[in-house]
């Protein structure tokens, strides 16, 4: 019985830190649903922002017709070249192959010969070819030797002996840290305390209180929803976050019950 206590707990602990790229979520007054955020269609089906009967952005899996007038189903697409067979303007981290379609790539810039010339942040180019970076919370690495950092994460310090200071513990609101890993500033709807930031007791009139990830690991972004999705196609589940805290919460329940 003793073995099976640990064995669950172990189970659980994998379970709970699985399928998360998020360092650190945040607390936010985002502002509440009126008339002027309603989507203005046009009338066009699929398209989400439209002007004078003119599409301007479909939803996903959809883009823009080579005339302005409707959303035709193509995936990774913002825009069609006349005819609407091949894709005028890929969805970031996805580039044009020879047959006009939008495939994923790693490469954010290519050169007039379909070249790779720069990586996304937290691969390096090595060989024409995007390679992950191994340096925990590095963007970029020298040229010349990809052992050494040469930008860490936006939250982070500059590299210190080609290493990336990064917290014991992440801070939740703070903006900024300095090589020794201490908060220096506070994001906003937080004020600083010490080492620390404190979000703001409630929200003003008209914005409502909501959390999601503000730091992704290297190599992730985070969507409007919060979500950090991977350069390599990576991405978290919506309600990761929020799971997160649920499941240590229902860990520790469990470890009571079973101590």
């Amino acid at each position: 019985m003793f073995n099976l206590k640990y064995l669950l707990l172990l189970a659980l602990i994998s379970y709970t830190l699985q399928d998360s790229h998020c360092l650190v979520t945040v607390e936010y007054c985002e502002k509440e649903d009126d008339e002027e955020g309603k989507i203005d269609n046009g009338g066009i089906d699929h398209c989400t922002s439209a002007g004078e009967g003119i599409c301007h952005h479909c939803e996903d899996g959809y883009a823009v017709s080579s005339n302005k007038k409707s959303c035709i189903s193509f995936q990774n697409c913002y825009e069609l070249e006349e005819g609407d067979k091949k894709c005028k303007e890929c969805a970031y981290h996805y580039h044009q192959n020879s047959e006009g379609n939008c495939v994923g790539t790693l490469c954010q810039q290519y050169d007039n010969k379909d070249v790779c010339t720069k990586c996304f942040d937290g691969y390096y180019l090595k060989n024409n070819e995007c390679k992950k970076i191994t340096i925990p919370h590095c963007n970029s690495v020298d040229e010349k030797d990809e052992t050494k950092c040469t930008r860490c994460l936006w939250i982070l310090a500059d590299p210190v002996d080609g290493k990336c200071i990064a917290p014991t513990t992440w801070i939740q609101g703070c903006s900024k840290y300095d090589t020794n890993g201490k908060c220096t500033d506070c994001t906003d709807y937080y004020s600083k305390s010490g080492d620390t930031c404190k979000f703001t007791s409630s929200c003003p009139k008209g914005r409502t209180h909501v959390e999601f990830c503000d730091i992704c690991e290297a190599g992730f972004l985070e969507d409007y929803d919060g979500i950090c999705i991977g350069h390599d196609g990576t991405k978290d589940t919506s309600s990761n976050a929020t799971r997160i805290k649920i499941d240590f919460t229902l860990l520790l329940f469990i470890l009571a019950i079973l101590i």
